[in-house]
């Protein structure tokens, strides 16, 4: 991971004593942590069917959702492109990742179903506050299907 301090105190061996955190390097290594964590779902649940994962056990889910819930609960400042609507997105969508029938899971139970659909629902008002605030558009034209 890079170094979170600002560039300006960082030197050609060691970094300057009484840095401070660069806002938008916080930004980057949240997001950083957050694909990591993304890859790691996508190998157990997503895995090609050659690799025979199975399913994966209730201890799995337990730690994956706690390392998605720390990584949510140590995010950084917002700020940037790392707006809070931005951070609720990519909280959100890695939980349907998580919960929504996979391959290496294709029947979850109802619990999961519910956690994948609240998920789901986090994705949307994320996308809908988004839109809102003018930080994403689109024209009619992306939504029409012939």
């Amino acid at each position: 991971m890079p170094l979170d301090e600002d560039d300006s105190f960082i030197g050609e061996e060691l970094i300057h004593p009484g840095g401070q955190p660069c806002p938008l390097k916080l930004a980057a290594i949240s997001h950083f942590r957050l694909r990591k964590l993304q890859s790691e779902i996508h190998h157990r649940l997503y895995a090609h069917a050659a690799l025979n994962l199975g399913v994966p056990t209730k201890g799995w889910y337990e730690f994956i959702v706690r390392k998605v819930e720390d990584w949510r609960n140590d995010k950084p400042p917002t700020n940037g492109f790392a707006s809070q609507h931005w951070l609720d997105l990519n909280y959100h969508h890695t939980r349907t990742l998580v919960f929504r029938p996979a391959p290496n899971c294709p029947q979850p139970d109802r619990e999961g179903l519910q956690h994948a659909l609240a998920a789901s629902t986090g994705v949307i008002k994320a996308y809908r506050g988004m839109y809102r605030d003018g930080r994403i558009n689109y024209s009619k034209s992306d939504f029409c299907f012939s």
